[in-house]
C-alpha cells in the first residue's frame, strides 16, 4: 500500500482500497474455479479447457495493486504464465505484484516482469508482441496507447483484450438532491486526480 501511495501520490483511501481488493478478487477467482461446471440441458457437449499460452499484461498506474493483481490472477488461472509489464510510474508497487505471487508458491517463471522507460516501452512491447511463443494480449489504458497496441497485435495475429478510459458521463435525474449531486460530481471528476478510468468528464 505505501508503495503505491509513494509512486503514484494517491490518497490512503484509494490505497486501502486496491489492497483490500487484492485478496478479494483472489478469493473469488479461486472459489470459481471449483466450479467450473456447463451444465446442458436435454444435449451433449463436450468442453475442452486448454491455456491458450503466455500472456502480455500492460497495466497502467492507476489502479497499481487493483489492476496488477487482477491481470495475474485471472491469467494464472487460466493455465497461463504472464508477462506483467510494468507502468513506467509505479515499477517498483508492480515488482511487488509479482514477487508477491512468486512468493506464494508460484513457480519460477509463471510471473514474469518487464520494467522500461517511457521512451523504449513501445520497442520493448512490439519486441514482447512479435515473439512467437506469446499467445494473447491484455492492455488496459488510453485509446491512443490501445490503438498503438492493437495495430501491433494486428500485425502478429496476436488476439487482445483491452480496457479503455475515455468518456465516462454522469446523469444527474430531474428528482436528485441537487445538492449531493454536485458533490458526487466533483469527487467522481477528482478521483485519483481525475486520472481514473470511471472519473466522470462530462
Amino acid at each position: 500500500m505505501n508503495r503505491q501511495m509513494t509512486e503514484t501520490s494517491c490518497n490512503e483511501d484509494w490505497a486501502k482500497m486496491n489492497a483490500g481488493s487484492m485478496s478479494v478478487i483472489c478469493q473469488e477467482l479461486a472459489a470459481a474455479l471449483e466450479d467450473l461446471s456447463d451444465p446442458v440441458h436435454d444435449g451433449r457437449s463436450i468442453v475442452v479447457r486448454e491455456p491458450i499460452g503466455p500472456v502480455l499484461s500492460i497495466i497502467p498506474w492507476n489502479g497499481a495493486l487493483l489492476l496488477a493483481v487482477r491481470a495475474v490472477a485471472t491469467t494464472l488461472a487460466a493455465g497461463c504464465t504472464v508477462i506483467l509489464k510494468a507502468s513506467e510510474m509505479c515499477p517498483w508497487t508492480h515488482q511487488f505484484v509479482a514477487e508477491t505471487f512468486l512468493k506464494a508458491g508460484f513457480p519460477k517463471g509463471s510471473v514474469n516482469l518487464i520494467v522500461s522507460s517511457r521512451g523504449t516501452a513501445a520497442e520493448i512491447t512490439e519486441t514482447v508482441i512479435s515473439h512467437p511463443h506469446l499467445r494473447k494480449i491484455e492492455f488496459i489504458g488510453s485509446p491512443v496507447v490501445g490503438r498503438a497496441i492493437g495495430a501491433m497485435a494486428a500485425k502478429y495475429l496476436k488476439p487482445t483484450i483491452m480496457e479503455l478510459g475515455d468518456q465516462s458521463p454522469l446523469i444527474v435525474l430531474d428528482d436528485a438532491d441537487l445538492s449531493k449531486a454536485a458533490q458526487a460530481c466533483a469527487q467522481g471528476a477528482t478521483l485519483l486526480h481525475g486520472q481514473s478510468t470511471i472519473s466522470e468528464n462530462k
